[in-house]
């Protein structure tokens, strides 16, 4: 019987797609830790298909941890995730398997050491399994990741961080997507640290305590005093602080369709011309905190008040739900579902629900990453005549 990896043909039990993967060359490398653990090489095949070879490949590997790269034609195996991000071309995909992975590297940022640290310096996508605590689709990365500027245009999504230091740092990146992962775990907090000049980013449908920009690793600056990070885009997230304000040091960001809980009453800090709207805000928030202003508080659904904006600073609040108890607002804190009797049903800006599960795109309720996920793989018992074997793969994606 020929192997599965040297000629295949591959059925995909999808009603969108159904390719047939063909003349798969193996090749297995060396076997110490920084050495990729194999190698495919693919001739031309439908993006699709290739997209889901790589699929099948990180899922069933998924036991022996097992992560994949893939660029262009080619995926590749590693045994660590910092191996394979080191061997990652720019552009590349790296997918992160169910389970535990720890990062023991201490890359040199700005004349220091920093321990249990990640540093990506060049643009790629990092896809874990997700963030739901779960067995199935839970990546867990022990560390911090350090994103330089090179790593502009880059997707983090689908994993949490532990540890003592859990923040993701971003130094002048621009146009970077954090989905869908968790940086504040039980009993402790992480968040994402911006330092020098940016725009565009984007922070989606994470568990997470903060966005700031400040002082950071890199040490190329303090706290500005004009929010150089601009049009960040902070959307239907949960955002649970422990004492202190969500959002500091922004300018012109979109802060929308988030749940926050247990700032006492800062909601930004030194945050300016920012739109704050259709938030569940489980607190009563002082919108000219640390000096904020020309900010617009609009269309939020408040546990307690607002308190009243003073005329220096130019904020603008109305149209607010205040005072409303939590227990008419969520079916449960855990998935922060809107009750059909809660006054922000379609009470948004859009028209759609206040908090997590509104506007453009809502929250999903597993929060797992945008790809599909195997949930299937039925590999035939037998080669046939042309040393071919079937396998059918069943995905789902959210």
């Amino acid at each position: 019987m020929k192997s599965l990896f040297s000629f295949c043909s591959v059925g995909i039990a999808n009603a969108a797609e159904r390719n047939a993967a063909e003349h798969i060359a193996a090749k297995r490398s060396a076997t110490d830790r920084n050495a990729p653990a194999a190698t495919w090489v693919f001739s031309p095949l439908r993006p699709f298909a290739l997209f889901l070879f790589a699929l099948f490949l990180w899922a069933t590997q998924a036991q022996a941890q097992t992560i994949i790269v893939q660029k262009g034609a080619v995926a590749t195996a590693y045994k660590t995730l910092e191996a394979a991000v080191a061997a990652a071309d720019d552009g590349a995909t790296v997918y992160i398997p169910s389970g535990n992975h720890t990062i023991t590297g201490s890359p040199v940022i700005a004349g220091s050491a920093r321990a249990n640290t990640l540093l990506i310096d060049k643009k790629l996508n990092l896809i874990g399994a997700g963030a739901s605590e779960g067995l199935l689709y839970n990546t867990v990365i022990a560390g911090s990741i350090a994103l330089s500027t090179e790593a502009s245009g880059s997707r983090l999504e689908g994993f949490s961080l532990t540890g003592t230091n859990t923040n993701i740092y971003a130094d002048n990146i621009s146009n970077f997507l954090l989905k869908r992962c968790r940086l504040a775990p039980a009993g402790g907090s992480g968040g994402v640290y911006f330092s020098g000049k940016g725009n565009g980013n984007v922070i989606r449908e994470n568990n997470l305590t903060w966005v700031i920009q400040q002082i950071s690793w890199y040490g190329n600056m303090g706290y500005p005093t004009d929010g150089t990070y601009t049009e960040v885009h902070i959307q239907n997230n949960i955002i649970a602080s422990s004492g202190s304000a969500h959002f500091r040091y922004l300018k012109n960001a979109l802060i929308t369709n988030n749940f926050l809980t247990g700032a006492g009453y800062q909601i930004v800090t030194n945050t300016y011309q920012c739109v704050v709207s259709n938030n569940i805000i489980n607190y009563s928030p002082d919108p000219d905190s640390g000096g904020s202003s020309y900010n617009n508080f609009s269309y939020n659904l408040c546990t307690g008040s607002f308190s009243a904006p003073g005329q220096d600073n130019h904020n603008t609040v109305g149209f607010n739900f205040e005072n409303v108890p939590i227990a008419n607002i969520f079916v449960d804190q855990v998935r922060y579902q809107l009750k059909e009797t809660c006054v922000g049903k379609n009470a948004g800006t859009d028209g759609t629900d206040i908090g997590i599960y509104g506007g453009t795109e809502p929250a999903k309720l597993e929060r797992i990453p945008d790809n599909p996920k195997l949930t299937k793989s039925v590999i035939g018992g037998t080669t046939d005549r042309d040393g071919k074997i079937t396998t059918t793969i069943t995905v789902v994606a959210q």
